[in-house]
C-alpha cells in the first residue's frame, strides 16, 4: 500500500524567503506593480470559468515565466527552494 507524504514547505515561509530575496527598491516596484495592476483592473468578478482557466499548466506556466523574467531573485525561494523541499521530504 502507497504511503501519502504531505510534503510541501509552508506557505509563510516561501513567501518570508521570496520577500528577503528582493532587495528593498526591488521591493518597493513590486509592491507598485501590484498596486497599479489592481487599480487599473478595476473591480472583478471571479466566476468559475476563470478560475478553471487559471488553474490549467499552461496559465500558471506563463505566470510563473513573467514572473521570473520581471523579477529572477524571487524564482529561487518560490519555486527551486520549495522543489528542493518537496524532493527532500519524499526522501
Amino acid at each position: 500500500m502507497g504511503e501519502v507524504v504531505l510534503g510541501d514547505r509552508p506557505l509563510e515561509i516561501s513567501l518570508q524567503r521570496a520577500w528577503a530575496a528582493l532587495p528593498p527598491l526591488r521591493r518597493l516596484a513590486f509592491c507598485t506593480q501590484l498596486l497599479h495592476a489592481s487599480l487599473s483592473t478595476g473591480p472583478s468578478t471571479l466566476d468559475a470559468a476563470l478560475v478553471e482557466r487559471l488553474k490549467s499548466d499552461d496559465a500558471l506556466s506563463s505566470m510563473l515565466a513573467a514572473l521570473g523574467q520581471a523579477y529572477p531573485e524571487l524564482m529561487g525561494p518560490l519555486l527551486h527552494e520549495r522543489d528542493a523541499y518537496l524532493a527532500w521530504s519524499l526522501k
